[in-house]
């Protein structure tokens, strides 16, 4: 009876030792990924004091820059709308851009695809993730060669790009990976004609940045704004810096 309360003993004595060695063990070997850690993080001059407290853009106002990112829709519902923003990296190039500006400088990017002589359009569309889901701009349709149509803007209609044109706006939406695409923004480089506004509250889409507005003493454009304005759709002037012109 002595013999096995000794071999007891002597067994819980070895388990509390390995026990030890393997504390002693993870501390040690927690110490270079550490180091690396923060080599890397001084490396890139951040401010490791804070990190992510979601996954927006740093410092930069919700409303100018997302496009209403305030809406508890972006979240989901079972949790808490997270208010805290992230403190702005260390050292920051003065050459960062925001969302917006992104964005628009893709839309802008997208209608240098464009044959059209007189007035290029692009278009991009966002979801609420800051995804791109997609762009488009101003063509022919699918099929058609851009010498089989005319492309001028005077004369009879069937002689003007008028009766053939694809506009941006609706060939964004045609092309978008999403069949669901409410709550998305759409960036375009000019302001939607009445009938691609129609497209654009039919598909979903409550958020219009446009980068021009020269037609805005159109009767089309001003249909645009009230079809815009009755289906709760805003609308609003692309505000920052263009990337291309």
């Amino acid at each position: 009876m002595a013999i096995y309360e000794y071999e007891v003993q002597e067994y819980f004595i070895v388990i509390a030792v390995l026990g030890w060695v393997l504390t002693f063990y993870l501390l040690l070997s927690r110490q270079p990924y550490d180091h690396v850690a923060r080599k890397l993080i001084s490396s890139h001059r951040l401010n490791h004091k804070a990190f992510l407290a979601d996954d927006r853009d740093q410092g930069s106002d919700p409303k100018q820059d997302c496009g209403g990112f305030e809406d508890s829709s972006y979240h989901d519902p079972s949790r808490p709308v997270r208010k805290t923003r992230i403190e702005r990296v260390e050292g920051l190039p003065e050459d960062h851009i925001t969302w917006n500006e992104y964005f628009m400088s893709v839309a802008q990017l997208a209608s240098k695809r464009s044959k059209d002589p007189s007035t290029k359009v692009g278009a991009c569309i966002v979801n609420k993730q800051n995804k791109i889901v997609a762009t488009g701009y101003n063509g022919m349709p699918n099929g058609v060669g851009d010498d089989q149509v005319p492309w001028r803007k005077e004369g009879e209609f069937l002689d003007t790009k008028y009766a053939y044109v694809v506009h941006a706006e609706l060939n964004a939406i045609l092309n978008c990976v999403l069949n669901d695409k409410a709550g998305c923004r759409l960036f375009v480089s000019l302001f939607p004609c009445n009938e691609c506004a129609k497209s654009i509250i039919q598909s979903g889409i409550k958020h219009v940045i446009y980068l021009s507005d020269k037609h805005k003493e159109r009767d089309s454009t001003k249909a645009s704004k009230r079809l815009f304005t009755l289906a709760k759709v805003k609308h609003e002037q692309f505000r920052g810096r263009l990337l291309i012109n």
